[in-house]
């Protein structure tokens, strides 16, 4: 029996310290704890961006440069291996295949931007195209712009991981890009009939581009090795 009730007891009272402490302390751990996260959050944000940073000066790389600029070479040098035809002012040439090998090699946009450079390069004067300077301006320009178009789709559709069977099917299909771009230039500049432009720049280069298909995709398993 409690022999004075208007008192505290002081086991009561050391509970309740003790209830404070911890709640203090969990406070106190949590604040701690928050402290502790900001940096680890500023930290992943920096490697983060700085990850970005990485990815861009990889892209602009020496490797990259020289691979985009042989990929300009390599379409360029390809011009000079031609043959005319009569009936036609479209020639053929091994451009195609220069053009398919490095798309699918380098890749869709390195591929597309090595193109890009060997029209900028022929247009300067550079012995890139097969008749001259002035070819992106005449019958065959639909033909070169198309190669940009070639090659991206080139990079795109190729893989490392496909058959023989399944690259040159893949290949085959996007020589046959280069056409669209091709035939309605020189419809245009021709003035001649949609019958007469796709005879004079479509079928008479199908043969060749089963050809020139099978040409690249041995390269490209070559390449590969």
């Amino acid at each position: 029996m409690d022999v004075n009730p208007g008192r505290i007891k002081p086991a009561v009272i050391g509970a309740e310290v003790l209830k404070l402490d911890r709640i203090h302390l969990v406070g106190f751990d949590s604040e701690m704890n928050s402290h502790q996260a900001e940096p680890a959050t500023k930290f992943q944000t920096t490697s983060i961006e700085a990850s970005k940073k990485v990815s861009v000066r990889d892209f602009i790389s020496l490797k990259n440069i020289s691979l985009v600029v042989g990929g300009a070479l390599l379409t360029g040098l390809a011009s000079h291996i031609r043959f005319p035809l009569p009936f036609t002012p479209v020639p053929v040439t091994l451009q195609t295949s220069a053009v398919l090998f490095a798309g699918a090699f380098l890749g869709a946009w390195r591929g597309s931007i090595s193109q890009l450079l060997m029209l900028c390069l022929g247009a300067l004067g550079a012995p890139f195209f097969a008749t001259g300077p002035a070819a992106i301006f005449g019958p065959t320009g639909g033909y070169l712009v198309g190669f940009v178009l070639m090659a991206w789709a080139a990079g795109f559709a190729y893989s490392d991981e496909d058959s023989f069977l399944d690259t040159y099917f893949k290949i085959f299909l996007v020589s046959l890009v280069v056409f669209v771009p091709g035939v309605i230039w020189l419809k245009f500049f021709t003035t001649v009939s949609w019958i007469h432009a796709i005879q004079m720049g479509f079928i008479p280069f199908v043969a060749g581009d089963l050809v020139k298909t099978g040409i690249t995709t041995i390269a490209l398993r070559l390449a590969r090795r």
